[in-house]
This record gives structure tokens, C-alpha cells and sequence, in this order.
């Protein structure tokens, strides 16, 4: 079986980031470094559960972008990932396009043979969760998102639990092959290991250009960023105490709040 992890890299969360002048991009500080998403940490965390279960498991890490991406992509092999791949865009701003990602992975996948893709929830950075969902459609395979386990894994199917509205939980069983969007894989994801990371040195990514395949048309999500309206409501209560406190009180449940 062959798991295909899709992974991002994300500005670490200490950088500094501010919305850029023109509000359709973000100005990060030149020194910040690229880090895995969260999610999709746990989502090579989730694979490798499997592998380590499922013996004949092959793992490979996705990412789709720029050479920014290659420190993402050996910490996926430290961790034990077998593959890494890069997958790069004539254009980086096209990264921020869910569309563009899921077509570029399902350009890839059409010459590979996966049986299940792995991809976190969401990113860090634009919280989209887009890319899963999109990715199922133009492959025509079956998706579960926001899954936190798996509780069993055969040749044509995949036993989930995913999380739905109100923190309540719900059983899915999907036919393989099977997109999966991870919230959660119940465990820390493991450290890259000594020897890991040594192989990873020695084991540069395959490559392949996405812009061959890339249509004018494919790009059709356009986003703003804008900071929130700063506003001060401040309530003053007057009258003795009991006034006071009789005010206060109508005002929380007026939020809510009581």
C-alpha cells in the first residue's frame, strides 16, 4: 500500500507578519523560517501509525511550492517518510490558491498508484481546508475530513472517526483509494531521527513543474486581507451599588454570558 502525505510549509508562528499595503498579500520578515503545518505534522504522524501497523507500507511526502519547502520535505523523511517529491509553481502566489495545490497533486497522482492521501485539515497560515475536499473531486475518490483516528485499514477500505458540529464524533468507512484530511492522529508527532536525517541529506527530492499543466483558467480564487475595525464600547454604570450590579448583570445576559 502506498500513502501519499501532502505537506506545507508555513511561516514559524514567532515570525513577524503584517498584511502587505495593496491587502492581497502579507509582508514576512526576510530571516523567518518555514516550518511544517501543524496538521499536516499530524498527518505524517497518522501515516506512519499505519506503517508501523501495516507492514509493506510505503509513505510519500508531497509539497507543492518552491525550494523554501526542501527543509519541510527532509524533516517528513526524519520522521520516516520514504519519498520526498516537490512539485514546483511558475508563480509562488499561486500557492495560496486551493485549486491550483489540488490540481497540482492530482497532476502528480495520475502517474502514481496511491491508495490513500493524507492531508491536514487546514494550514496554519490561511486556514483554508479547501485542498482535500477539492483534491477527492478531481480525482473522483471519496473524502472524509476533520478525521482524528483509524480504526481499521484493509485493502478496499478505510475505517475513520472524524469530528463534526459540536465536538460530537462520527464512524465513516470510505472505499479505497481515499482522500483523508486529519485533525488530529492522537499522538505527538514523533521526532526525525539521527539516522533519518542523514538519509534525508543524501536523498534529494524528485521534482516535476507543474506550469506544463497549469491553465489560465485554473486560478479562480481571489482573496483580500484586511485587519478588523477597531471599536470601543464602553459602558459606564452609575446609580448606588445595587443599581450597579443590577446593570451589570442585565448587560451580561444581554451577551450572553449569564
Amino acid at each position: 500500500m502506498n500513502i501519499l502525505v501532502c505537506v506545507k510549509d508555513v511561516p514559524d508562528p514567532s515570525a513577524f507578519i503584517e498584511i502587505a499595503s495593496d491587502n492581497l498579500s502579507f509582508r514576512i520578515e526576510s530571516s523567518a523560517p518555514y516550518v511544517m503545518s501543524s496538521l499536516d505534522e499530524q498527518a505524517l504522524e497518522l501515516a506512519l501509525t499505519i506503517k508501523d501497523s501495516c507492514p509493506g507500507v510505503s509513505i510519500h511526502a508531497l509539497a507543492i511550492g518552491a525550494d523554501r519547502s526542501l527543509p519541510v520535505l527532509r524533516r517528513a523523511l526524519g520522521m520516516g517518510a520514504d519519498k520526498a517529491i516537490l512539485g514546483s509553481l511558475p508563480d509562488l502566489s499561486l500557492y495560496e490558491d486551493p485549486l491550483v495545490v489540488a490540481s497540482a497533486i492530482a497532476f502528480w497522482s495520475k502517474t502514481q498508484r496511491y491508495s490513500l492521501y493524507l492531508l491536514g485539515a487546514a494550514s496554519d497560515d490561511l486556514m483554508q481546508g479547501q485542498v482535500g475536499p477539492m483534491l477527492a473531486e478531481l480525482m473522483g475518490l471519496p473524502c472524509a475530513t476533520c478525521v482524528v483516528s483509524v480504526v481499521s485499514i484493509e485493502e478496499e477500505a478505510v475505517r475513520c472517526v472524524r469530528e463534526v458540529d459540536g465536538g460530537l464524533r462520527s464512524v465513516l468507512e470510505v472505499d479505497l483509494p481515499a482522500v483523508i484530511t486529519v485533525l488530529s492522529s492522537q499522538r505527538t508527532p514523533r521526532y526525525p531521527s539521527l539516522s533519518n536525517m542523514l538519509r534525508a541529506k543524501k536523498m534529494p527530492p524528485e521534482r516535476f513543474n507543474f506550469d506544463e499543466a497549469l491553465s489560465l483558467d485554473t486560478q479562480r480564487l481571489e482573496m483580500s486581507y484586511h485587519y478588523p475595525a477597531k471599536e470601543r464600547n464602553t459602558l459606564v454604570l452609575e446609580g448606588d451599588a445595587a443599581s450597579q450590579a443590577d446593570r451589570l448583570i442585565e448587560f451580561l445576559r444581554g451577551k450572553g454570558l449569564l
